[in-house]
């Protein structure tokens, strides 16, 4: 068998019969569609999912994934198999809420009575020994084949050629003699073992021990996929062999220690654009660490598994983190470094809390693709709380790339708003998952007794993803379920009254408890929502930070509207300094009538709307994922540009993920356009972003 390792945190493989197409997922964390079709592992074969756990981190991506297998066409066919079933009518509200019903394959519950499932490739078994569900799965894969016998060929004196045409299943004649395969072969089977344990079981680990030692005692080849915390057990009782390998994960139930810096999310690296970033311009994209727990197991590495096992692991990110003295292998664009700016450095990544700032976690659209993530965008205001608008899958994997310095549990634990602007699902796939994370604070603070930082969360969304975060809690303990009623506050999109006006954050904390110190900390932080043009119930949101006199209007997916320009404008009116437009451009402008036909805009329409909203930035973002590498161009009318001085136009800067734009107040304010934020790092910054777009074509970074 072929296995991939997607991700150590949560455990989720790719498992592929050699010569077969058909092939088992386990687990679906968010962005694994990316990470799959990134590295040419065609998604298409997938034919069996496995979920050892039902938590959100677990299947964040199933429902993406099966909609890109479905493509608009028929429902797929791909058999999910769970022990949980919870989980099945999560699939089924997101399945109801698609346009068209994509998933329509065999579901397959394991319990005491039902815990083998085959097919004609693999054998997979959930052991429940005495508990009430699956302590571990092992997935098996037998194959029996006709192997030429050496030792019989050496007495025939058979030539090399014969051979060949005998492997191929042919008769040769030998000094006048037919012989035919049979005659000099023998049978072989070749027996592979997965065994996944990613859930500790305090309580049973005597059993489970016994269950693992029964299954490698046996011929064969093994790979045990098990929590970290299984580590000294297995260490101390299972020999490691040639044809045994053990990689450890992080523990399904709290996936990482909050405190434990070293447990990361393995995010791969997937895309040959950060390649060139890593090299040319390091600080504008920071890669994700790989010191995982497993860190002898980096993301993506590959295990192949036969009578003795083999590890081919691809070229390690890391070795690209290094100073390179030299860029003689990429010699066409080592002029790039004459044109960077040291002082982009900051841009890197989040650093802390104290530093107010627009991270930009995802900028494509509708599918997560190799050089963009689906929507998501990051606010740090300057009370040191966090808003998150519009989710998308892998928001949460995001965040552990861009958080640098600062603790990703130092963000989530901060968070008092995620407001979701309509109910598509590139928008909100990644709710449930960054919620759940957020409870999991809650829980360590109050296990902790750390009661000072405990606040509510609001949840600004539509039915849809509320329905989706309701099933999604149902499969978490009844501890955090008890938190998610007393931290959650749920302000549905359809209560319109707050519509049109500036609303305090904690105006929408009626009925929730929380702290004066938390009240007077969020006072100055305001939100307006105003309808958008995309479909019924669609809203922009607009932030507004007091403090700073400074407000970020995100459009989210709209036709070019009136009422966001007026959104805008009553931000002005309410003495709003420093304006930043984060505008959809969906399309190009040869587009226009599919822009308008779909709901978005083009890009020239985007430009329009952040020079109506008066904005001294605008930001361009949720590009079309046809546009893998070039992003739609802005045609400028140099006309226009004459009558306009130049004070009267917005600095337009094309988005990329991961890109940070910290908000820091200057005390002179005679910088560019006489604001008080300087954002002529900004600029380099997303110039530098767009000339590395357009290198990403060259075939030898790909």
């Amino acid at each position: 068998m072929d296995v991939y390792i997607l991700s150590v945190a949560p455990l989720s493989l790719l498992i592929r019969a050699l010569n077969s197409s058909n092939a088992v997922l386990v687990n679906v964390p968010g962005g694994t569609q990316r990470i799959l079709n990134s590295n040419k592992l065609k998604v298409g074969d997938i034919s069996t999912v496995l979920l050892t756990n039902a938590h959100p981190y677990f299947l964040e991506g199933l429902s993406g994934l099966l909609q890109t297998l479905c493509n608009n066409g028929p429902p797929v066919t791909t058999d999910l198999l769970t022990s949980d079933p919870s989980v099945l009518d999560l699939l089924e509200t997101l399945n109801n809420f698609a346009h068209t019903p994509y998933w329509d394959g065999r579901t397959v519950l394991f319990s005491k009575t039902y815990q083998d499932y085959s097919t004609a490739l693999y054998a997979i078994r959930a052991i429940i020994l005495d508990s009430e569900m699956p302590l571990l799965f092992s997935i098996e894969h037998v194959v029996t084949k006709r192997k030429l016998d050496k030792k019989k060929i050496k007495e025939l004196r058979l030539t090399g050629l014969q051979c060949k045409e005998l492997a191929a299943g042919s008769t040769v004649v030998h000094e006048g003699v037919p012989i035919i395969p049979d005659d000099v072969s023998v049978l072989a089977t070749t027996r592979s073992v997965i065994i996944l344990m990613d859930t500790y079981y305090p309580e049973k680990t005597e059993q489970i021990l016994s269950a693992v030692l029964e299954l490698v005692q046996k011929e064969g080849s093994f790979l045990i996929c098990a929590s970290e915390r299984y580590r000294p057990l297995l260490s101390a009782k299972v020999l490691k062999r040639n044809t045994l390998d053990i990689v450890y994960c992080a523990d399904s139930y709290t996936l990482k220690s909050p405190n434990d810096p070293g447990v990361l999310t393995a995010y791969a690296d997937f895309v040959g654009l950060r390649r060139i970033w890593n090299v040319l311009v390091p600080h504008a994209l920071i890669p994700p660490l790989e010191s995982c727990l497993a860190s002898e197991t980096p993301s993506l590495t590959r295990f192949f598994l036969s009578t003795a096992l083999e590890r081919f692991a691809p070229i390690r990110l890391s070795t690209l983190q290094d100073l390179i003295s030299s860029l003689e292998i990429y010699p066409q664009y080592s002029g790039l470094l004459t044109e960077t700016d040291p002082s982009l450095a900051p841009l890197a990544c989040v650093h802390s809390l104290d530093v107010p700032g627009l991270l930009l976690l995802g900028t494509g659209a509708s599918v997560p693709s190799k050089y963009r993530n689906v929507s998501g965008y990051l606010v740090v205001t300057s009370s040191r709380h966090t808003v998150c608008i519009d989710p998308g899958e892998g928001t949460l994997q995001l965040l552990e790339w861009a958080a640098r310095g600062i603790s990703v549990s130092d963000l989530v634990v901060s968070l008092s708003f995620i407001g979701i602007t309509h109910s598509h699902a590139d928008h909100y796939l990644g709710l449930s998952s960054l919620v759940h994370r957020y409870l999991l604070e809650v829980m360590r603070l109050t296990t902790e007794g750390d009661t000072e930082k405990l606040h509510p969360l609001i949840i600004l969304a539509g039915s849809t993803e509320l329905s989706f975060l309701d099933h999604s809690l149902k499969t978490l303990e009844k501890s955090y379920q008890q938190l998610a009623n007393m931290y959650l506050q749920i302000l549905p999109r359809e209560a319109t009254n707050y519509l049109g006006r500036l609303t305090s954050l904690p105006e929408f904390l009626d009925g929730c408890q929380s702290t004066s110190y938390y009240l007077t900390a969020v006072r100055d932080i305001q939100f307006l929502c105003v309808p958008s043009d995309h479909i019924p119930g669609s809203i922009s949101i607009f932030l507004r930070d007091n403090s700073l006199q400074i407000g970020i209007g995100i459009s989210g997916d709209t036709r070019p509207s009136p009422a966001f320009v007026f959104g805008a404008q009553m931000l002005r009116e309410a003495n709003t300094r420093f304006l930043i437009i984060v505008h959809e451009a969906t399309f190009a402008d040869s587009e226009q009538d599919l822009a308008a036909l779909k709901g978005h805009s083009t890009i020239g329409q985007a430009a329009e709307q952040i020079r109506k909203c008066g904005a001294d930035v605008g930001i361009f973002t949720h590009f079309s994922q046809r546009y893998t590498k070039n992003i739609p161009e802005l045609s400028s009318d140099k006309d226009q540009e004459d009558k306009e001085a130049p004070i009267d136009r917005p600095v337009c800067l094309y988005a990329s993920d991961i890109m940070w734009l910290p908000i820091e107040q200057h005390s002179n304010h005679h910088s560019v356009h006489n604001l008080p934020v300087s954002i002529q790092p900004w600029t380099d910054l997303a110039s530098v972003v767009k000339q590395l777009y357009v290198m990403a074509d060259c075939s030898a970074i790909n």
